[in-house]
């Protein structure tokens, strides 16, 4: 389904095109926006979204606004579903620096790579999706399950997604078309160009379509100052792509994090070790920033310090992490960490070690503590009006609970994730929603109000249930 919103943008571009069509092919453009209209969160990539913004929304053979030749947009969606493989080449603004460096990639079916400014390689086999960065001569490699980069849903290709699954992020940003131009390309091929607007004027994009085979062969995104974002420059279908692009070499000497990898059996017994040193620097005084046991925490766990705010600490193992601040400025790791600047000033890797703080803090231990007080203070205070509000819910909670229900989220404000990936819960009530899974009906249960998004559908939800088509979840341990 689609919000009222979406459902009124897709009204006014068909009037704009001055094609109102029937109810029949109307309720058929509602679909297949509602079947791809989902949020994902990629990065150096954007422009992929304005290509999948001719596609789909064509999808049922519509026009989007009268093209010079009268040619429909239509015949882009067609010429684009009919593409086997892709090799692009473009830039994207560095999100440090604000400078344009340069990105190029290859798709085929499942495989994907994709090379940004010398400082990132993602590569997708099929099997397991690799990142490598590097920062300050480390070398990291990233071990993540296939697919997750762009966290596809079932069935979808990374094909499939250049052709059109991202047509969501085109319509978030209330991109439209406004007009078409006639334009000629640097090797003398005639070409198309749509203008897209955004509604709020806060960007601007160009579509370079070919006029003869209707493919996408470029994008230009601006920002509301006018300056370059992202430009797609050059696209070639349908070449030959070895299966050696796509190949995965990690070099020995490379930091791996492996987050597939189950917890080491020796890990255990050492965490004993690590419980006790936490207890002991706590009676001292020492502040601690997070505690996971081996196997239990979030692998892709990561924190700006309260007391350093441009110090970053990230998680890259699965044995068990723990991390503490002392009077001493300094903070005490356990486990593996890397510790990075936010401002790319430096990344270090460190491992069951003390390390130094970069400069005073900006609070002490006693303020950050009467800082979390307050805070909890005012959570227990909106939790026992929220409780006092909806005593039904509460009851309701303790049904699923002792039907194997498992809590999803409780949430004021902002989105949580589903067992599912790629399904959200967006918070869209002047009060908590509370969300419930049942692994008996692969289902979700809303309490309150939520936008649910995802896997083929988007809806509204109050008070209802979202039953989730595919196989159920794998399940983390209680």
């Amino acid at each position: 389904m689609l919000t009222e919103e979406q459902e009124r943008h897709l009204r006014r571009t068909l009037k704009a095109a001055q094609s109102v069509p029937g109810p029949e092919l109307e309720a058929r453009a509602m679909a297949a926006m509602a079947q791809v209209r989902r949020r994902t969160g990629i990065r150096a990539s954007r422009w992929l979204a304005a290509a999948a913004f001719v596609v789909v929304l064509v999808a049922s053979g519509f026009w989007l606004l009268p093209r010079r030749h009268t040619v429909a947009l239509a015949a882009v969606a067609r010429a684009m579903a009919n593409v086997q493989s892709v090799h692009f080449v473009g830039s994207t603004q560095d999100p440090v620096t604000g400078e344009q460096c340069s990105v190029e990639g290859w798709v085929k079916g499942r495989k994907f790579r994709m090379l940004t400014g010398g400082r990132e390689d993602v590569v997708d086999d099929g099997n397991r999706l690799v990142t490598f960065s590097t920062t300050d001569d480390i070398l990291i490699a990233t071990i993540r399950p296939s697919e997750e980069y762009i966290a596809l849903d079932e069935g979808t290709t990374y094909l499939d997604l250049f052709r059109g699954g991202l047509f969501n992020q085109a319509l978030e940003r209330g991109m439209e078309v406004t007009k078409w131009e006639a334009a000629e390309l640097p090797d003398g091929r005639q070409a198309e160009k749509a203008i897209l607007v955004s509604r709020s004027g806060s960007a601007r994009g160009v579509l370079i379509i070919d006029a003869n085979t209707d493919l996408l062969l470029g994008l230009e995104e601006y920002d509301s100052a006018g300056k370059l974002t992202d430009r797609l420059e050059r696209v070639e279908y349908d070449v030959e792509i070895p299966d050696s692009v796509f190949q995965i070499d990690i070099p020995g000497d490379a930091l791996v994090v492996d987050r597939t990898a189950p917890p080491s059996q020796a890990s255990a017994a050492h965490w004993e070790q690590v419980e006790a040193a936490i207890k002991k620097l706590e009676a001292k005084g020492a502040y601690l920033i997070w505690r996971f046991s081996p196997g239990r925490g979030p692998t892709e766990a990561s924190t700006v310090s309260d007391f350093h705010p441009n110090l970053r600490f990230r998680v890259v193992d699965n044995d068990g992490t723990a991390l503490l601040y002392t009077g001493r400025n300094t903070y005490v790791v356990f486990g593996r960490m890397l510790a990075e600047d936010v401002r790319g000033q430096f990344r270090r890797v460190v491992t069951n070690e003390d390390f130094a703080a970069p400069g005073p803090p900006v609070v002490t231990i006693e303020e950050r503590k009467e800082q979390k007080r307050a805070a909890r203070a005012r959570a227990d205070a909106r939790e026992k009006r929220y409780r006092e509000q909806h005593p039904e819910r509460e009851a309701k909670a303790r049904e699923f609970r002792a039907a194997g229900g498992r809590p999803v989220g409780k949430i004021s404000n902002g989105r949580c994730s589903g067992y599912h990936r790629g399904l959200w819960f967006e918070h869209a009530d002047t009060d908590m929603i509370e969300i419930y899974y049942l692994p008996s009906s692969n289902s979700y249960y809303v309490m309150g109000k939520a936008r649910v998004y995802g896997h083929g559908f988007d809806e509204v939800v109050e008070d209802g249930w979202i039953r989730v088509p595919g196989p159920a979840p794998k399940l983390p341990e209680n």
